[in-house]
């Protein structure tokens, strides 16, 4: 029971940067929970000062989600392409 506490504790110390990466994921493309977990995290947290924290986190981790395979794509062309495709499970053309 002692290993399942650290996790929690661990996971609980560390809400914010959680809700930054998971909304970068699903916002490059790749298929992830993280509404979900938006609702878990502010369900979670304790000072209503640290939920307009959690917006701004998600946001910002949306915005470069969303901004960073644009760049890569118009650094790289159709060569990353394919790969984006195989990773995000769309159709490669």
């Amino acid at each position: 029971m002692d290993f399942l506490q650290s996790h929690l504790d661990f996971l609980l110390a560390h809400l914010l940067s959680i809700a930054f990466w998971a909304f970068l994921i699903e916002a490059a493309g790749i298929p992830f929970p993280s509404r979900i977990l938006l609702l878990v995290v502010a369900t979670l947290i304790s000072e209503p000062r640290e939920l307009a924290l959690l917006a701004a986190v998600a946001s910002a981790g949306a915005l470069i989600g969303d901004h960073v395979p644009y760049l890569a794509g118009n650094l790289t062309g159709v060569r990353i392409l394919g790969f984006y495709c195989r990773i995000t499970l769309g159709s490669e053309r």
